[in-house]
């Protein structure tokens, strides 16, 4: 081994956290950090179990894990199709959202520079058709992205610190940015519209107008609100996170349910299950789950003279409650700042969200804290911001082997980020231990970000900044799992050429990970070309021949790298393959893009006919081997570099031959697909292959981002399954 490769460059990531069973994705932090992230975690430890009498009760409540037919989820898997079960029942309970807004407007009305931060009087757009929420946003001073909170209440003054009550209790907005947070405290939407109406007949008229119950109003205009942030350039938009009292404790709690983009959520005192001794738990009202078009019930405890009515009625008469609810929130961290609302024996609802996390590999997700009064003390104000800065703030985190998901696998792709541009060239491999790393570019040309699951792609970290190429001008390349378990990532660099056409050409380095990602190797180079032209440019995974033969198919030639002494020469019969994927099967044959095939190391090579489309544009194609002996291409099929749909093509009998009678689509929008394409796969397990991809069309859900998507091996199995010849 080289002095380069033990010369490791520390990257605190969410990769550390995973590896010391710790928690939440993060980024690159400074070792002096660590004391303070200490101390955040000691104030949230010892909140994150329920007392003994409490320990492993579930109360009488029903299973979010039970299907609505019976059956019960029992994997990551399972939970994806019930976890969908769950938010289309609820968005049939409540009535379905209209489109979210694409691109909010955010409209500053005044501006005043406060103690340490801007403060920005904004209407915050929270329908399409231009309706606006009244609002501060609080944005602290110093250099972005910073992470950021959303604070629902009666009225916004109150979470800034200049209403009347509220100072060093729930203050949220004001005691956030304080500490690095941009926060945008939001008051009931309506109130700009119908000036002079309290909440509760505000939302009342909301309901009736648009035949939903308010509570899921509420959630919506949450989700623009969270758009909006996401969408400012001040924001780190995978770190925000809603925190609300009360009443913006309730909305907190179904904004954050119901919108799987918030990452995590501090629920204070709102009263998290159903109870009619406690006549502030008061989802019975119209202005909550009591909305009902054929009566109007009085406000007040139900009654005979005063029943239940609306979906509250429903769910009683159901013997439901809000448990399954509370489970949307897997595995994304949550604390219940319990007072007179939520008293301890709330964990038994808790409870049942504990086990989702846990079935999931999360553990410690869940908090709860317990207060003699409803609006917080000092030391549960403490509790509630050191969950949000612990959580959202980057940093080495403490508590379990899982991650934070980027989003929640609410549908067939997992959003792994957002807000994604340019050249983003997703790279993609499999650790020893079974992790999936992803690194893409998040900008063109530059920002690195690397994300990791441990789940098979069901819920990934939070992208972190990948420390090796922070101060490079890059070009995405490739990651590799080496047979002894080291990580090869390998990119492109600009470097100035006059000779080069516009100045500029390119030549690969790789880094070197010993620890499945927890530190990296210092930037080393492949030699560079002797001419600048055709750049020496990599997109695929190299080969490992053995431990000191790594073969890379380069635009510009195909070489074995010594990684001892630094120098590569040719492979194989010399040819050059171009920018295309070589692979090895299982059976030692090597099968190259250019649509070869060799069985003697590339001493020689046989053309195969017909061969997916990969020699056309190699960059943008890909091609694994799979342990069962297959192996899969994808191809890009329409016009454009992106095309508008992708299929596999498979070859079952060592490369020889390809089943061109039954492709497999596994990407179709139904319209032009944004980007250049390039599908990263891999192999997850035995059974089920892994595919990472990008689309930046700004009109989808979600607006640009990348994605990952789980494909059964049964699917690409051929669809006439042929008996052997017996003659």
């Amino acid at each position: 081994m080289t002095s380069q490769d033990h010369a490791f460059v520390r990257v605190r990531s969410w990769f550390a956290a995973l590896l010391v069973l710790v928690g939440c994705a993060i980024t690159p932090a400074g070792a002096d950090d660590a004391p303070a992230r200490e101390a955040l975690w000691r104030q949230i430890e010892k909140f994150v179990q329920p007392p003994a009498e409490f320990t492993e009760q579930f109360g009488e409540y029903r299973s979010p894990l039970k299907f609505a037919d019976g059956t019960v989820a029992k994997s990551a898997e399972d939970w994806v199709k019930r976890r969908k079960e769950i938010v289309e029942t609820w968005h049939r309970r409540l009535g379905p959202w209209p489109p979210l807004v694409e691109r909010p407007t955010v409209k500053r009305l005044e501006s005043v520079e406060r103690d340490g931060f801007m403060q920005h009087h904004v209407h915050v757009q929270v329908s399409p058709e231009g309706k606006v929420a009244d609002g501060y946003l609080l944005v602290p001073k110093g250099k972005g992205p910073f992470p950021a909170v959303l604070v629902p209440f009666y009225e916004p003054l109150t979470s800034i610190g200049q209403g009347t009550k509220g100072q060093g209790t729930h203050d949220y907005g004001l005691q956030l940015v304080r500490r690095g947070f941009v926060t945008l405290s939001i008051g009931t939407p309506g109130s700009v519209e119908k000036i002079g109406l309290d909440t509760r007949q505000l939302l009342v008229e909301a309901g009736v107008e648009q035949r939903r119950q308010p509570l899921t109003l509420l959630a919506y205009v949450a989700a623009n609100c969270h758009t909006a942030l996401a969408q400012m350039p001040e924001v780190d938009a995978t770190r925000i996170g809603v925190v609300g009292l009360s009443y913006g404790g309730k909305w907190s709690m179904f904004a954050s349910c119901l919108h799987d983009k918030f990452a995590c959520a501090v629920w204070s005192d709102p009263g998290i299950v159903f109870n009619e001794k406690n006549s502030n738990v008061n989802y019975w009202e119209p202005w909550y789950l009591g909305y009902d078009p054929k009566a109007q019930r009085k406000p007040g405890v139900p009654s005979a003279e005063n029943p239940r009515t609306g979906l509250y009625k429903e769910l009683v008469d159901a013997r439901e409650d809000l448990i399954d609810l509370h489970a949307l929130m897997a595995p994304r961290p949550v604390l219940v700042s319990g007072g007179t609302e939520d008293p301890p024996r709330n964990w038994q609802a808790l409870n049942h969200l504990v086990s989702v996390n846990e079935m999931l590999g999360h553990r410690q997700r869940v908090a709860m804290t317990a207060r003699p009064s409803h609006v917080p003390t000092a030391e549960a104000l403490a509790v509630e911001l050191a969950f949000l800065e612990y959580w959202l703030k980057p940093g080495e985190t403490k508590p379990d082997s899982g991650q934070v998901a980027a989003a929640s696998a609410t549908g067939p792709f997992v959003r792994i980020a957002s807000g994604v541009s340019g050249h983003i060239h997703p790279a993609a491999c499999v650790t020893k231990s079974g992790a999936v790393l992803v690194i893409f570019s998040q900008s063109d040309m530059k920002d690195l970000r690397i994300s990791r699951s441990t789940d098979g792609g069901l819920s990934w970290s939070q992208p972190a900044a990948f420390g090796p190429t922070e101060k490079l001008a890059i070009y995405t390349g490739s990651l590799t799992t080496l047979a002894d378990g080291r990580v090869i990532h390998a990119w492109n660099v600009w470097y100035p050429d006059a000779d080069a056409k516009g100045g500029k050409s390119r030549f690969a380095q790789f880094s070197i990970s010993h620890d499945e990602g927890v530190t990296w190797s210092e930037p080393r180079s492949l030699p560079k070309p002797a001419t600048p032209e055709p750049h020496s440019v990599l997109r695929h995974p190299l080969v490992e021949l053995n431990r000191d033969a790594w073969l890379f198919s380069l635009m510009d030639r195909t070489v074995v790298y010594d990684p001892q002494t630094n120098t590569s020469r040719p492979f194989g019969d010399g040819r050059n393959h171009e920018l295309v994927p070589i692979v090895r099967t299982v059976n030692g044959t090597l099968v190259s893009g250019a649509g070869l095939r060799s069985t003697d190391q590339g001493q020689t090579w046989q053309p195969v006919s017909p061969f997916p489309k990969i020699s056309a544009d190699g960059w943008r194609y890909d091609m694994m081997a799979v342990d069962n002996g297959w192996l899969v291409a994808s191809e890009v099929l329409g016009p454009g570099v992106g095309g508008e749909r992708w299929r596999f093509v498979v070859s079952r009998d060592d490369g020889q031959h390809w089943d061109f009678d039954g492709p497999i689509e596994f990407y179709n929008p139904g319209r032009p697909i944004g980007g250049r394409a390039c599908p990263k796969t891999v192999q997850l397990d035995r059974a089920t292959l892994g595919t990472v991809f990008y689309d930046i069309d700004a009109n989808q859900p979600g607006g640009p981002g990348v994605f990952f998507l789980r494909t059964p091996l049964k699917k690409l199995e051929p669809a006439v399954q042929t008996k052997p010849d017996k003659s």
